[in-house]
């Protein structure tokens, strides 16, 4: 299977200085498990691919990091997965907009969220 491992950008205010980007573990512990049964891999760490992208995302918040259309064009047409880490309740707003853009995008894909937020809220990440 060709699968797309994902780690959105981050949304801050401007006046942030919290906008380092850090390693996404979770992401490589389970790279490291599907490179073992043989599949087909990519990683994309939008906040650290995109450490200099910043863009306004409503008023004063900002998104840092590569946006829904960047990331769109490094995944391979004929994807199979595309998995999420969403991990942060402040990030929601953006990361729901990445699923529904992906989502049109590549229409027969099979979307998989995991993370502290959904893990925390699944039946509101559903819904949303």
């Amino acid at each position: 299977m060709k699968i797309f491992l994902i780690k959105p950008p981050i949304l801050h205010k401007g006046v942030s200085f919290a906008r380092y980007a850090t390693p996404p573990l979770g992401l490589a512990y389970i790279a490291g498990s599907l490179l073992k049964e043989g599949h087909e891999l990519k990683v994309i760490d939008a906040s650290a691919e995109g450490i200099n992208d910043k863009e306004i995302f409503k008023r004063d918040v900002f998104v840092f990091g590569l946006n829904k259309e960047k990331i769109a064009q490094k995944i391979d047409k004929d994807v199979d997965i595309i998995c999420f880490s969403f991990m942060f309740t402040s990030n929601w707003l953006y990361d729901k907009e990445l699923i529904n853009y992906l989502k049109l995008k590549f229409p027969k894909a099979t979307l998989i969220a995991g993370g502290e937020h959904v893990n925390a809220m699944p039946e509101h990440s559903l819904r949303n």
